[in-house]
């Protein structure tokens, strides 16, 4: 994700939270995971631990998904009305966050350790999928990448007028 965040792609660069956003995805991910591996277990304090462990993953995870969009802001424009929105909040929030949260509070083993664990993994990938797509997306919206190229010559960033500029030796 770092190599994401360092692009002129708007989506992913105009915000420090994406490394964070992947990282807690893959948090919450590895604990559905987890869960699902043990599902057939019969150690309640195994289970118990594990729910305590995605509950906080995927909490961590809102978090920097608040803090990605709070600090991307125009940016997110294709997350939320382009051709990966259906999937970033259905997908991504929707059944990844919002649905395995409500369903890890199930009596039902099946749907506690089973359903909620597969679309924690199913929203972990629909993120990760939408906020690429999206990236590539935002790089064709003239909005968005008028607002994201770094000067007002045309010349990109590591371009001569900005080498002449601030690297040119001291006279």
């Amino acid at each position: 994700s770092d190599l994401l965040e360092t692009t002129a792609n708007p989506v992913w660069a105009h915000t420090n939270f994406l490394g964070p956003l992947f990282a807690s995805s893959s948090l919450s991910t590895g604990a559905a995971a987890l869960t699902l591996l043990n599902a057939g277990s019969r150690d309640h304090q195994l289970h118990s631990v594990l729910t305590r462990f995605e509950d906080l993953s995927s909490a961590a995870e809102a978090a920097a998904l608040s803090f990605y969009i709070g600090t991307a802001k125009q940016a997110t424009k294709p997350l939320f009305r382009g051709k990966q929105s259906k999937l970033f909040l259905f997908g991504a929030i929707g059944l990844g966050l919002v649905a395995p949260a409500l369903l890890r509070r199930s009596k039902s083993k099946i749907v506690r350790n089973g359903i909620a664990p597969l679309l924690t993994l199913f929203g972990s990938a629909a993120l990760k999928w939408s906020i690429t797509y999206a990236g590539q997306e935002s790089v064709l919206d003239p909005e968005l990448a008028s607002k994201n190229a770094p000067s007002t010559t045309g010349e990109p960033f590591w371009g001569p007028a900005q080498a002449a500029t601030e690297y040119a030796p001291p006279r």
